[in-house]
């Protein structure tokens, strides 16, 4: 058992001194009160109080006489050991003889000093004053031991449980291998830890051009890329960052912080932006129309597409433009789109009530072979269809694009339609 240690140690240590001789008590704790620097001294005649004073971790040093009633300097201090072995424990006793010391020094004993004299007292202040200076500089080595190996829990922890893919790398070794993944990173890459171990990181985590991830741990002044990965899904884009581990070593945490969708999204946005600047400055309807088309398979990923026009007279949603793709995809004329026609109901459904329409069951769409189809209300001029042959329906990004795109469109035709530029 040992006294609690939490970081940081007490800048003014305790010193109990025990003798039952009560004179001699409070002589050596005045005088070590004075000699000694940022000591506290008190002092008993009972050898309990020294058990208890240890027990609780409150006595940063024992000095203790040798002859006393209800036990021997060298009893109390086998006892004590068996609480603390580190406490210092000054054994000042006037009992001087070889077996006395060799037995004190056998169960531990800090120190063994005969009384005898003044100069005995400050052979004693001189000797504790050591002891304490060794005791604290042991308390604060300890300290910091336990706040680094706290430091590493918490570390091994978050290593563990953190979403985004990690791995410890040895960055001065050649071609810096991987000594440590963490499950986030071995789903993603579905790699086999056994076998990343000690792999070649750029082995592991392939980079796409430009500079390996080797590079960026070995480099003095970028620490963190975005780099693109090849991962078992295919290649994504990743911020990756490089972090020291605790202690100043060589190892380093790589984390791979996913922006692919990001990426993806900015880049949508982009073209988005790009095409709404062409189609409001288009000078046809139709031209309208062909931008949109062209804008829906370039930002959402969707080839086959095509426009229906509202025709107030029939009540019909009628063919207008359509993509080269679609038009080889279908190799069939289209046809009006009749109010109350089963196989039309998900494009009025967008028409009437203003909102995107997702299709993604393939025995719906079997007869079409396509895997989806998404219906985006143009106003009250009609609708853009966007189908896919490969793709299971649209994610919440892609439609909320798809609706700018679809609002844009329904503001030009409508400036357009009423004799606007």
């Amino acid at each position: 058992m040992f006294p609690p240690i939490d970081g940081a140690v007490a800048s003014v240590q305790s010193v109990l001194v025990v003798d039952d001789d009560r004179p001699m008590t409070e002589l050596l704790t005045d005088r070590l009160d004075r000699d000694l620097d940022g000591a506290e001294v008190s002092g008993t005649t009972e050898p309990a109080d020294v058990l208890d004073a240890v027990e609780r971790g409150s006595a940063n040093c024992i000095v203790s006489d040798y002859d006393m009633p209800s036990i021997d300097g060298l009893s109390l201090l086998r006892r004590i050991r068996e609480i603390d072995r580190r406490v210092p424990f000054v054994l000042f006793t006037g009992r001087g003889s070889e077996e006395i010391a060799s037995e004190a020094v056998s169960a531990g004993v800090t120190d063994y000093i005969q009384k005898g004299g003044t100069e005995s007292f400050a052979v004693l202040a001189n000797s504790v004053q050591q002891a304490l200076s060794r005791r604290r500089a042991e308390r604060e080595r300890e300290a910091a031991r336990r706040s680094l190996a706290a430091k590493e829990a918490t570390l091994e922890s978050l290593f563990e449980s953190t979403p985004s893919p990690t791995v410890v790398v040895d960055s001065a070794a050649p071609r810096t291998p991987v000594s440590q993944v963490n499950p986030a990173f071995t789903r993603l890459f579905d790699v086999d830890p056994d076998r990343a171990i000690g792999a070649p990181v750029d082995d592991v985590a392939p980079v796409v051009g430009g500079e390996g991830i080797d590079d960026l741990t070995t480099s003095a002044d970028r620490r963190r890329e975005e780099l693109t990965v090849r991962t078992a899904a295919g290649e994504r884009e990743f911020l990756v960052t490089v972090v020291a581990t605790v202690g100043g070593g060589k190892e380093r945490y790589v984390l791979f912080t996913d922006i692919h969708e990001q990426k993806r999204v900015q880049q949508s946005l982009e073209g988005l932006h790009s095409a709404t600047r062409a189609i409001m400055v288009a000078d046809s309807v139709a031209e309208v129309e062909a931008l949109a088309l062209s804008a829906a398979g370039d930002v959402l990923g969707f080839p086959h597409n095509g426009t229906r026009r509202y025709d107030p007279a029939t009540d019909r949603l009628v063919p207008s433009e359509t993509t080269a793709a679609a038009e080889d995809h279908y190799e069939r004329p289209r046809t009006a789109y009749e109010r109350g026609d089963p196989d039309a109901a998900h494009a009025w459904q967008a028409f009437d009530e203003e909102e995107p329409v997702t299709v993604s069951s393939r025995s719906d769409l079997q007869r079409e072979n396509v895997a989806s189809k998404v219906y985006l209300p143009v106003g009250e001029w009609g609708v853009i269809t966007l189908s896919d042959p490969d793709r299971d329906g649209i994610d919440e990004t892609e439609a909320r694009l798809g609706s700018i795109l679809a609002t844009n469109t329904a503001a030009r035709i409508s400036m357009l339609s009423s004799g606007g530029s």
